[in-house]
């Protein structure tokens, strides 16, 4: 029994055909053929073999002659597949075994020459071959070892019911040269044409390589790679150093900046720039300390100016270089501006000493003395040193001369002038006033002597009293270049006229602290009672503003 779809020989007792899935129905000749192979009737034929009911003896051999109408070589070859065939019993064999001898089956059908391509076939035909693929799948691989000539297979239709066609001489395929199924193979498997041949592929046998042949095949490749890769790592490691180098120099450049060692500054920074000419960075430090290298080559310029006296174009240098660091900002600029301050102050010792050496006066002495009293390092300490010596040696010198004639006022005078300009604090001076003073109260022939006879002091007490007789008004400081200009008003609450008026002050700062005494004349020289008048007197800025002014007392001519 055989599959109506497929024509896969059944064992008759599956309900669906295993090849492709068709529910069987079972033929009620089916039983009879069963029963005739079993007695014999079918002579040596395969049993199980398909036979159709209307086919007499005489038409199947004469299908068997035309099958042998074909060369012997092509007989043999065609019947190779049924001889190797074993043949099964309806019983005892498994349908595994029979899968295994159907796909050799199957494998000689597809061992085709190539030509068998161009060969029609028929509906059927493609229809079973395809089903003849899909269960010798697993043979396809041993196409590739078939080997002969390029030759096209035309298979015969088989008749479904009525005996074989009838052939065609031109059709014969010994004379057209094709070659034709064998006969029995179509008898065992009916209406099962032999499926489309397989291409033969022409392949040149396989070459074992030679040692040489993989040497160069496996080493070019893994040489070059371990190039490329040794190259890019000793390129990053060359970078990375390179990095390193200028990120090395640019440090100790900006270090040396900083110390103001500018040359060694613009060395570093040059070769880092070299390294790395793309560095934004380096490249905005180096600019900024080439600026400042010149800026100290123009303070190096100043330097030799003050040696040699040229304090005026060594003064212009020096504003010019403080105007060009005002507008740059850095720490990188910060020696210099020190070393501007230093050279300040070197230009104004340096002009002091030149000026104060032909002067012999006591007021030009002192006013070239507060140029340099608020400079505090050691040079401008020795310069005031020196200043005030000579101001003494000079106060000293003119009270002497004055003192010859017997004139305690002059040679007073000349001695509170020098200690006004040292801040009354010069022990020679002080002392020297003290020791004047009182000769001069002792003098019998001098002026302080008779006019004490004749004039009337008023005393702390009765100005601090609660109506004193002379009231002090308002204290106003004037600024000037070097001092202040101290200018008051006072009342005279008496009834009697003050003539002539001297008032003796006392000057006091912020925190009470004593500072000094001013003796001032009045600027009017009699003063009716309920009038007033002005008076004033210099005094140095570096007391300040912040000071208490009292009167400690008035001398008046009778």
């Amino acid at each position: 029994m055989f599959c109506r779809e497929c024509g896969y020989q059944l064992k008759g007792k599956e309900d669906f055909c295993p090849m492709c899935g068709t529910k069987v129905v079972m033929d009620p000749e089916f039983l009879q053929i069963s029963s005739d192979n079993e007695k014999g009737k079918f002579g040596d034929s395969e049993p199980g073999a398909y036979v159709p009911e209307n086919e007499s003896t005489e038409e199947m051999e004469s299908r068997h002659s035309d099958d042998s109408l074909s060369s012997p070589e092509e007989a043999a070859h065609q019947q190779k597949p049924v001889e190797e065939e074993p043949k099964r019993e309806l019983e005892g064999d498994s349908s595994e075994d029979f899968y295994a001898k159907y796909d050799d089956t199957l494998e000689d059908h597809l061992r085709a020459p190539e030509e068998s391509r161009g060969t029609p076939v028929s509906h059927s035909e493609k229809s079973s071959s395809a089903e003849l693929e899909s269960a010798g799948s697993s043979k396809a691989d041993s196409e590739d070892r078939i080997a002969g000539d390029e030759k096209t297979v035309q298979t015969d239709q088989v008749p479904l019911n009525d005996g074989e066609q009838k052939k065609d001489p031109s059709e014969d395929p010994r004379a057209s040269g094709r070659e034709e199924i064998p006969h029995s193979a179509q008898s065992s498997h009916v209406k099962q044409p032999a499926a489309a041949p397989a291409v033969q592929k022409n392949k040149r046998p396989a070459r074992k390589a030679s040692r040489k042949e993989i040497l160069l095949a496996v080493g070019i490749p893994a040489a070059s790679l371990l190039l490329f890769t040794g190259t890019a790592f000793g390129m990053a490691a060359s970078e990375n150093s390179t990095n390193q180098k200028a990120e090395s120099l640019h440090y100790e450049g900006e270090e040396y900046a900083l110390n103001g060692e500018y040359s060694k500054a613009v060395d570093k920074l040059s070769k880092a720039s070299d390294l790395r000419p793309q560095n934004t960075t380096i490249k905005k430090v180096k600019v900024e300390v080439e600026s400042a290298k010149k800026a100290e080559d123009k303070l190096a310029a100043i330097d030799k100016n003050i040696k040699d006296k040229q304090f005026g174009e060594a003064k212009d240098n020096l504003n010019s270089v403080r105007n060009d660091l005002q507008s740059r900002d850095g720490e990188i600029f910060s020696p210099l501006e020190a070393r501007i301050a230093d050279q300040e102050t070197d230009l104004v010792i340096e002009m002091v000493k030149t000026e104060t050496a032909e002067m012999d006066t006591v007021d030009e002495i002192g006013e070239q003395l507060k140029k340099v009293y608020k400079l505090e390092n050691a040079e401008a300490e020795e310069v005031k040193g020196q200043l005030i010596k000579k101001i003494v040696s000079i106060c000293m010198a003119d009270s002497e001369k004055y003192m010859k004639d017997k004139n305690f006022d002059a040679a007073i005078s000349s001695l509170k002038t020098g200690m006004r300009y040292t801040n009354y604090e010069n022990v020679e001076l002080t002392g020297r006033l003290s020791q004047l003073e009182d000769e001069k109260l002792k003098y019998k022939d001098s002026l302080p002597v008779f006019l004490e006879k004749h004039w009337v002091k008023i005393d702390a007490k009765a100005l601090k009293s609660k109506n004193p007789p002379i009231k002090l008004g308002k204290v106003v400081f004037e600024e000037d270049q070097f001092s202040y200009v101290v200018k008051g008003k006072f009342e005279n609450k008496m009834k009697t006229a003050l003539n002539n008026p001297t008032l003796y002050l006392k000057i006091y700062d912020k925190k009470g602290k004593f500072i000094m005494n001013e003796e001032v004349p009045s600027n009017e020289v009699s003063i009716k009672g309920g009038k007033a008048a002005e008076f004033f007197f210099i005094l140095d800025k570096g007391y300040g503003k912040d000071l208490k002014i009292v009167i400690d007392q008035v001398k008046y001519r009778k």
